[in-house]
């Protein structure tokens, strides 16, 4: 255990690139691309998948950073996140392995090496994109260690007693030793499905020793990364919309103000509808009916990334929106009832009026 023969550590970076991109259309355009579907543990075929599965592209060989270079891959999904994942290989001591874990994770560059490759290949993305690209600076970056075999054979519980201030320090891209509490929060979230294999899971990071080399957890922690990234985008999009409401309507009156009034509205209605169809899609693009194991995985990650909290802060932003649009709606027809009852009154002025000067003419 000394030793790690076979590893790979794999960077991701998730974009939100788009409001949706026909997948069936990507995979025309793009010949060599693959269908992202997930198989479960033991080849079951109906125990866990998309309902549009994610469209894989190969990228090739590129440098990640000036000592880190590995095979890169796209992964497109129809709610419109990219994911950019480079796969490092990597064989040495554990000492070797915090130290590579702590320099990738400190690298503030290579979130431009992803973005700039995302610019590369975003000319063969468009034509299959729908909505506004390139909108937002938010990313999701996420490290996974994926080890494959050891000197000697591990159990997975002698791998968290004997080597658990490592696992630690990978998790985290530390190089120092960590104190007590932070490395049982860095192993809090851990499974194992069988003996010899193990799955960590942070909210930036995670450890996989699997000696069958399957990839459906990793699929899953990816897609968890994806889901957190569109939470964060409608969060985002959310607060600024509701701020631009408040700025908006300071000192506006009169005839501007209900124009305002009328296209705010029914931008916050057309904003709503927007959302609750890309929740929908996002929540059900995915189906894990009958692998206990990548469930377990998939509820234990998205614990690790709070992904519940960002639920509830987007719909409570939902439902403040709702409410907002409610009053300006409820404004704008109580100004309407107004200007009809002035137009009612102003009439039978008239009406009065006539009557009193008519008969004096005639």
């Amino acid at each position: 255990m000394e030793h790690i023969v076979r590893a790979r550590i794999l960077v991701l970076h998730l974009f939100e690139f788009a409001e949706e991109v026909d997948l069936g259309k990507l995979r025309a355009l793009w010949a060599d691309s693959t269908i992202g579907e997930l198989v479960g543990r033991g080849h079951q075929p109906d125990a866990i998948r998309f309902r549009d599965p994610p469209v894989v592209l190969p990228l090739g060989h590129r440098p990640l950073t000036n000592e880190h270079a590995g095979t890169v891959r796209a992964k497109v999904h129809d709610f419109g996140i990219v994911s950019l994942v480079w796969t490092l290989p990597f064989s040495g001591s554990w000492a070797e392995l915090v130290e590579q874990s702590a320099r990738l994770q400190a690298d503030m560059g290579i979130e431009s090496v992803a973005r700039q490759l995302l610019g590369e290949i975003t000319p063969r993305l468009e034509a299959a994109a729908k909505g506004p690209i390139g909108r937002s600076k938010l990313v999701e970056d996420y490290f996974i260690t994926y080890v494959e075999a050891f000197d000697t054979p591990v159990r997975a519980d002698d791998l968290l007693a004997r080597k658990g201030d490592e696992l630690a320090r990978v998790l985290r891209g530390e190089r120092g030793e960590m104190s007590r509490d932070e490395r049982s929060d860095a192993l809090r979230l851990h499974h194992s499905y069988r003996s010899d294999d193990l799955v960590i899971v942070t909210w930036n990071s995670a450890f996989v020793l699997d000696p069958e080399q399957s990839t459906d957890h990793l699929d899953i922690i990816e897609f968890a990364n994806a889901q957190l990234l569109d939470l964060r985008y409608y969060d985002e999009m959310l607060e600024a919309e509701l701020g631009a409401v408040y700025d908006g309507f300071s000192g506006s009156a009169g005839g501007s103000r209900r124009r305002r009034l009328a296209r705010t509205s029914k931008k916050l209605m057309q904003l709503m509808i927007e959302i609750y169809d890309v929740q929908d899609k996002v929540r059900n693009a995915i189906k894990i009916t009958g692998d206990v194991y990548l469930a377990r995985i998939y509820r234990m990650t998205g614990e690790s990334l709070r992904l519940g909290r960002w639920e509830e802060m987007v719909d409570a932003k939902l439902r403040i929106v709702q409410q907002v649009a409610q009053l300006l709606l409820e404004e704008m027809n109580q100004k309407r009832s107004v200007l009809l009852e002035l137009m009612v009154i102003f009439l039978i002025l008239i009406e009065v009026i006539m009557a009193f000067v008519g008969p004096g003419h005639s």
